[in-house]
C-alpha cells in the first residue's frame, strides 16, 4: 500500500521542469513530462511568495517530487495537451509538510496563472 501523502495523488498534469535563464536571460524550460498531482484551484488565495512579497495564488498542487520553482504546470494528460494552451500555472513558491508519524513528505506548490508563452525548451528531463 502506497505511503497516504501519494495514495491520494489522483490527478495527472504536465510540467516543464524550469531550468534556468539562457545568455539574454530569458528562461528556459525542459522537455514537458506527466506526472501524478493533487491539483486544487484556489482563486484569490494570497499567500507569501519565495522572495517574502504578498501574491495571489490561482491553484496549489501537491506532489511527491521536487520541482525547481518557476517550472510550469497544466492539468490533464500530456497526449491532450492543447497548442497554446491558457491555462498554464506557473510555481512561485514551495512548502514540504511532513505527515504525522515525520517520516513521508508531500511538496506543496503554490500556483500562479501563466500569462506569458512558454520559454524555449533547452533539454530533456
Amino acid at each position: 500500500m502506497p505511503a497516504m501523502e501519494q495514495a491520494f495523488l489522483f490527478d495527472n498534469a504536465v510540467v516543464w521542469e524550469f531550468a534556468g535563464n539562457d545568455r539574454d536571460n530569458e528562461p528556459t524550460i525542459l522537455t514537458p513530462y506527466q506526472i501524478k498531482c493533487r491539483w486544487e484551484g484556489t482563486p484569490n488565495t494570497r499567500g507569501v511568495d519565495s522572495t517574502g512579497q504578498l501574491v495571489r495564488y490561482d491553484a496549489f498542487l501537491i506532489a511527491n517530487e521536487e520541482y525547481p520553482l518557476g517550472s510550469i504546470f497544466w492539468l490533464g494528460y500530456i497526449e491532450d495537451l492543447p497548442a497554446g494552451s491558457n491555462e498554464l500555472y506557473r510555481s512561485v513558491s514551495v512548502e514540504k509538510v511532513k505527515d504525522m508519524r515525520g517520516i513521508d513528505e508531500s511538496i506543496i506548490y503554490n500556483l500562479q496563472r501563466f500569462t506569458d508563452t512558454l520559454p524555449g525548451i533547452v533539454g530533456t528531463s
